[in-house]
């Protein structure tokens, strides 16, 4: 899978295990842990390839992507309430994950 593989509104694991929702150009990450906390990771700061390229670091690589879903907002300001709502109406706390990376996966 590729980064402009990416839809709006999809689930990603990153290897660390943190789950974000895309939204444009942002991997909004949401922490599952009672909080209404955010934080987010410009995909711009990712390889074509959906690994991490600001770090030496492979823990923010996405490693799965739940791309089985369709999510309608109008800007990234959109209410954190909905964007809440989308994350945990996908399929990300099941198994069913559109792409998985191999871990002998090259550029």
């Amino acid at each position: 899978m590729k980064k402009n593989d990416l839809k709006n509104g999809c689930v990603v694991e990153l290897r660390n295990g943190k789950k974000c929702i895309k939204i444009d150009n942002t991997l909004l990450i949401v922490y599952e842990n009672g909080k209404n906390d955010f934080g987010w990771l410009k995909l711009g700061d990712y390889n074509n390839d959906l690994t991490f390229a600001s770090n030496n670091s492979d823990e923010y690589d996405i490693v799965k992507v739940d791309n089985n879903v369709t999510f309608d907002y109008f800007n990234i300001g959109y209410c954190a309430r909905a964007i809440m709502k989308q994350f945990s109406s996908v399929s990300a706390k099941t198994d069913k994950w559109s792409w998985e990376r191999e871990e002998n996966e090259t550029n």
